[in-house]
């Protein structure tokens, strides 16, 4: 259901930029104790009556209502005038006494001539005419301040008092937040009164302390009854209640309400809070957005206890100086307490329902993974919105990833691009009708131990196109069960605020934001489904283009887009060619090229065409049916080429676009691959777009190097500071880093570094060297890699190219020629300074029959075969420790010998005291065949190198054959860690992964013997020390189905 707002007093089309509608805020400046009396709410606010900015001259602007939803503006209700309080009136709290009469207790700021002298002192004031139902005016009794900070805190940190309560004893009791001077910890301190709130005597300890060193701002302290939604009275105290108390945490731009419930007895003035006051993500909350310095009342009228909060702004001084007024109040909100009894439940208040007109309803709509539909019918920009998901097979899909040590930030900083096999699915909010600007509100389902965990969300990334705009992703976990309940979700959107209310209330998230384009009756709304898509997923299906030569095995005069699809990865259908030359554009061929999915759920390809004069150039192509998901038939719009070589580039030097990437102000970018004319400068040249067709190169690449050559393949995408979880290819926030990859020389080197949309600049930790130093994917035989992101298990895949190592001639004979190396997950090391990879999950399913070897000790010269499982196709992981390393070790001075030196020095016949060790792969029976992968241990400077290789010089008896050594140093101190290795290996082909896949070998042999059923396989240790193989896990490998059925 959704409805819009009433717009009676101020029309939609005559609405001010990013003003609300139905939000309380003044009407100019800035806003930050509401109570109830004689008929009327009272509102009393924060207000600067000279600048939309805090500062020396807070006043306490004061509005009234009979609804809490219109509100009249009174004259001011405190302003500064004596010397307790003449630099400003701060915050504070209403307080009705047993006969009706109204008192406020505020923080005055008082004379001193310094500014970091003057004390924060606790002020009263009175009505001056009892009877007023408006309280027009206030008066100061001349015993002020009544309260004053101790020597033991702060002065500058001793403000709002709360509203207070009247205990058995007869004494008013009130806490004040306050910071002790010596330990910092922020306190609630508790005063007693035995009059009218005049004379106050401090408490000796604190109600509460909190191991933070926070100041406790706007400190609340309230009872709450055990069942129903009913309010009580500050002072009622007990069996049917338990209290809360809330404080705020400030932070650099707003801050955090958090609470925690308790028991609390007046007697002896003890509150035990059932869990402890942290400023951290495990705190309860009001709320998981912007909203700050909250204050609530009891409600005399209908029985409720109603909360109010400040929303702050998030764009700039500047911006706010231009409109006029800053900040403005959340809609009040009605509290109680959960029937668990661990939490708050918040809902606006019923009244706000009597704004709504226009209704549209929508039943039992199923919304398939991708895809998303408008709701019309209403003014967007200005509605209430209730929905409710159900997810029927939830307990069916195995899919559903487990993140149980997937850290909750991650899980909440990815905002809407982290998607799920359920989710992300929710609403598109202030949407502009191109969807560069949106700010998504959703839901994801995660697998977490034995249950399911619920991830709320609000993403502000593409709130607005507008700058100097605080956008973030909020999020927290909603505290249902998916298979029991239904997943409901309640949004107010008012202009440039969206207050999100899950479950019922279980956990609200306040977003505030500022379109430029998706304003009144421009602003959008959508229901939305992004689970299930990605790059190269889409529709249940993974896709995989590649060039292929339909003539013959070499790379030729025609290439086109080979096309196949999987469900799982690892068996494959072929599928008619996505691509062939057909156009102008690429009439000569159809080279390498990246798939984008647009926020539509629509794919699109950009690709390398070779042009009538063989010049190369960037084409477009759409699918024909975007509902077909084998995206069987793909077209070519006509205004191709979209991008040409820039003047500076050789014709035939401009290949290979990424994937494009959207960024904050809403225009698409993406890389294409250059070398510079008449030099050896590679380069990876930026474009921006708004439509996919009209391109605009950037001022300057977005990265170059003096030394590599052509750039192919470029590849740029972010990952996450930490944990394996994948980011859709247009996040940036400060929770990503990104990897920029390139090939050249016949390696895939990447560097890692910190890119801003903004400003289109990339700074990367380091430079590409051309050198053994540049990181690489792997160190064998891999090129020309592409990643995508898999939302479907929120992973980064990459894929690459193995090339041929034989002749053209065998080639020929066998009738193809190249392989694509197995899929791996890619993500961030813990240390930020390489990437980690791991073959997908899903080649596991193609494990069969299984050998495991426990601890052996393996002695200098020693090897054992592994039998009882097909060597020649086959899973191995084994680990390796070297227990009496420390005694005595090779001497090796590497930091005078570069790496490559090292590595081409030892093949696996050079023995050292520590290696080489390792597994003889593809071997035949009489050892003349083999590949061995293994390891050698070198002291170098005051620790050990573990260096890890692959010897192909014994691979193969034929001849014409390239036969390399490959290495690389593995990252790992072989003192504290055990050397772990996987290899993979499939009759022709061996991967290696090192050290958990902190490096990889690909080694590509043809062995002449060591074929089918002749194959072995062997560990050995060919050093002169021994060294103990901890474990062995063989598995032999299922063949898996590639290309077999074709459609």
């Amino acid at each position: 259901m959704a409805e819009d707002g009433n717009d009676e007093n101020l029309p939609v089309q005559n609405q001010v930029l990013n003003r609300t509608s139905f939000h309380f805020q003044p009407q100019r400046n800035w806003l930050n104790a509401p109570m109830y009396y004689k008929g009327f709410y009272h509102l009393f606010y924060q207000h600067n009556p000279l600048s939309p900015e805090f500062s020396r001259s807070i006043i306490w602007g004061h509005s009234v209502s009979q609804d809490m939803v219109n509100w009249i503006q009174l004259p001011p209700a405190l302003s500064p005038s004596e010397s307790y309080d003449i630099n400003s009136c701060w915050s504070g709290s209403a307080t009705i006494l047993p006969d009706g009469k109204p008192v406020i207790l505020y923080t005055g700021i008082d004379n001193q001539e310094r500014r970091e002298d003057r004390r924060q002192v606790t002020v009263l004031a009175v009505p001056k005419d009892a009877s007023d139902p408006l309280l027009r005016e206030w008066v100061k009794p001349k015993q002020n301040p009544v309260m004053d900070p101790s020597e033991d805190v702060l002065h500058y940190c001793f403000r709002d008092p709360t509203t207070a309560w009247l205990g058995q004893d007869g004494r008013w009791r009130v806490l004040i937040g306050a910071k002790e001077r010596d330990s910092r910890r922020g306190v609630a301190l508790l005063y007693h009164s035995t009059d009218e709130c005049v004379q106050w005597t401090r408490y000796q300890e604190p109600l509460l302390v909190s191991q933070s060193n926070e100041m406790l701002e706007c400190v609340d302290f309230f009872p709450v009854k055990l069942t129903g939604k009913e309010g009580v009275d500050t002072s009622v105290n007990n069996a049917s209640v338990r209290h809360v108390l809330k404080v705020s945490f400030e932070e650099e731009l707003g801050g955090k309400d958090c609470y925690v419930i308790g028991s609390y007895c007046s007697e002896t003035d003890r509150f035990v809070p059932d869990s402890e006051l942290t400023y951290t993500r495990a705190a309860l909350r009001y709320d998981d957005g912007w909203f700050y310095a909250s204050k609530s009342f009891f409600d005399s009228a209908k029985n409720r206890r109603i909360n109010w909060g400040w929303v702050v702004e998030t764009d700039s001084r500047e911006d706010d100086i231009e409109k006029g007024w800053a900040g403005l109040l959340a809609l009040p909100r009605q509290m109680w307490l959960d029937t668990s009894g661990k939490r708050l439940m918040q809902w606006p208040i019923q009244e706000i329902n009597n704004l709504r007109t226009r209704q549209v309803s929508f039943h039992n709509r199923q919304l398939e993974g991708g895809s998303m539909f408008e709701i019309t019918g209403i003014t967007a920009a200005q509605a209430d919105v209730e929905v409710t998901f159900d997810l029927p097979v939830l307990e069916d899909n195995p899919r559903i990833r487990d993140s149980t040590h997937v850290a909750d930030a991650v899980l909440f900083n990815r905002g809407n691009s982290l998607g799920c096999v359920y989710g992300p699915f929710g609403l598109l909010a202030l949407a502009s009708n191109d969807l560069c600007e949106q700010t998504a509100i959703f839901f994801k389902i995660i697998r977490r131990e034995n249950g399911y965990s619920v991830i709320m969300g609000s993403d502000e990334n593409r709130s607005s196109l507008r700058d100097k705009v605080h956008k973030i992703p909020h999020g927290t976990f909603l505290d249902i069960d998916p298979r029991h309940e239904k997943i409901s979700l309640r949004c107010l959107i008012d202009h440039s605020i969206i207050e999100s209310y899950g479950a019922g209330g279980r956990n609200v998230i306040t977003s505030r934001v500022y379109p430029k384009l998706a304003i009144g009756e421009a602003a959008k709304l959508y229901a939305f489904n992004n689970g299930k898509k990605g790059p190269l997923y889409y529709k249940g299906f993974y896709h995989l283009f590649y060039q292929h030569n339909p003539l013959n095995p070499f790379f030729g005069d025609i290439m086109v887009w080979g096309h196949s699809v999987s469900q799982d990865l690892v068996n494959w259908i072929k599928l008619e060619p996505a691509l062939s030359p057909s156009v102008p554009s690429d009439i000569n061929s159809c080279w390498s090229g990246s798939t984008t999915i647009l926020p539509d759920g629509k794919p699109v390809i950009l690709y390398t065409g070779s042009d009538t004069n063989k010049h190369q150039v960037t084409v477009l192509a759409e699918p024909k049916d975007p509902s077909d998901p084998l995206l069987r038939e793909w077209v070519k719009p006509k205004g191709n080429p979209v991008m040409v070589p820039p003047s500076n580039v050789p014709v035939d030097c401009f290949r290979d676009p990424t994937t494009a990437w959207q960024g904050h102000d809403g225009k698409w970018r993406a890389l294409v691959g250059a070398k510079e004319k008449d030099s050896n400068k590679g380069m990876a040249i930026l474009y921006h777009t708004d439509d996919f067709v009209q391109w605009t190169k950037f001022l300057v690449p977005l990265l170059e190097s003096q030394v590599t050559g052509m750039w192919e393949c470029v590849d740029f995408f972010p990952v996450a500071v930490t944990g394996k979880e994948g980011l859709d290819t247009s996040v940036n926030n400060s929770s990503v880093r990104h990897v920029l990859k390139t090939s050249y020389g016949g390696n895939d080197c990447y560097v890692i570094g910190t890119y801003s949309s903004e400003t289109d600049v990339f700074s990367a930790d380091s430079e590409f060297t051309n050198t053994a130093e540049d990181l690489r994917y792997d160190y064998g035989n891999l090129f020309a890699s592409k990643a995508f992101f898999d939302s479907a298990k929120n992973r980064r895949i990459s894929w690459g190219w193995i090339m041929e190592r034989d002749s053209n001639e065998d080639d020929i004979v066998k009738g193809w020629a190249g392989i694509m190396a197995i899929p791996r997950e890619i993500w961030l090391e813990k240390s930020g300074k390489k990437l980690m990879q791991w073959p997908v999950e899903e080649i596991n399913n193609l494990r069969a029959k299984n050998v495991s070897l426990d601890s052996k000790q393996l002695e200098g010269g020693s090897i054992l075969e592994i039998s009882g499982i097909t060597a020649s196709q086959a899973d191995i992981e084994v680990a390796f420790d070297l227990p009496d390393l420390e005694n005595d070790t090779e001497a090796l001075d590497s930091e005078e010998v570069d790496q490559a030196t090292i590595i081409d020095g030892y093949s696996a016949s050079v023995k050292g005291f520590y290696g080489p060790f390792g597994l003889l792969a593809l071997a035949s029976n009489d050892l003349s065949e083999h590949t061995a992968i293994f390891f050698r241990v070198n002291r170098r400077g005051n620790g050990y190198a573990v260096l890890m290789c692959s010897d192909e010089s014994k691979s193969s008896l034929r001849d014409n054959i390239e036969k390399a050594t490959l290495g690389t140093s593995l990252d790992i101190d072989p003192r504290h860690e055990k050397i772990s290795l996987r290899c993979l290996i499939d009759h022709s082909v061996i991967e290696s992964y090192g050290g958990g896949g902190r490096s990889v070998i690909t080694s590509r042999v043809y062995p002449k013997m060591a074929i089918g059923e002749e194959a072995r396989l062997y560990v050995f240790n060919h050093g002169t020390k021994a060294v103990t193989m901890s474990s062995l896990e063989a598995w032999s490998m299922r063949k898996a189905q590639i290309n077999s059925n074709e459609t």
